[in-house]
């Protein structure tokens, strides 16, 4: 893992569970569980019937060869909503995120007993539960750790419902399945009745 501060690592234990790639049988989120070329650990969570597994970049392998380090961007790039954890005094560059899919910043900065959250969103994602001003000061809890985790998904919702790039590939594609459930298990004949 890349040199990391205490507070990040602090923040990856709030956030999930530290899981072994190799073998895992759950939500992988396009990790590689066979061969290791994603790492050999990520971050795991759940809330409600929802599993989450981060792209974390210092769990994703350094490529030496690969200056632009091709791989993690394509993990991390192809998010919509990424987690930035910025313990830096600097103010954080937006700019610095060039993703044309990523729409939702969460922006994670360290305070004393706990975190000061932060979303930045995109124009075109409108608000999403629970609705709250930011930035919201969350603790080290479990109750913290589960509101945020709501947020979060809550976010990626309303991009893939309402944002026309994503919400319009959705539909075409769950139209493309119905259509193959259709052909697949209703008989012609009554085919055109459904």
């Amino acid at each position: 893992m890349d040199k990391v501060s205490p507070g990040f690592i602090e923040f990856m234990h709030f956030m999930g569970n530290m899981i072994e790639l190799k073998g895992w049988h759950r939500y992988r989120a396009g990790l590689d569980v066979t061969h290791g070329s994603t790492g050999e650990k990520s971050l795991f969570a759940t809330w409600n019937d929802h599993e989450v597994m981060f792209h974390v970049a210092p769990l994703l392998p350094l490529q030496p060869k690969d200056p632009q380090q091709i791989e993690r961007k394509r993990h991390i790039g192809n998010d919509v909503l990424v987690i930035v954890y910025h313990d830096s005094d600097l103010p954080y560059q937006i700019k610095s995120l060039t993703s044309k899919q990523t729409h939702i910043v969460c922006l994670v900065r360290p305070v004393k007993g706990g975190y000061g959250v932060e979303f930045l969103v995109k124009e075109g994602v409108p608000a999403f539960q629970p609705l709250w001003k930011t930035p919201i000061m969350l603790s080290k809890t479990r109750q913290s750790r589960e509101l945020l985790l709501e947020k979060c998904i809550n976010g990626i919702k309303a991009i893939y419902q309402h944002v026309p790039a994503f919400s319009d590939k959705i539909a075409k594609t769950r139209l493309a399945m119905l259509e193959d459930l259709l052909h697949k298990y209703v008989p012609e004949s009554q085919a055109g009745r459904v």
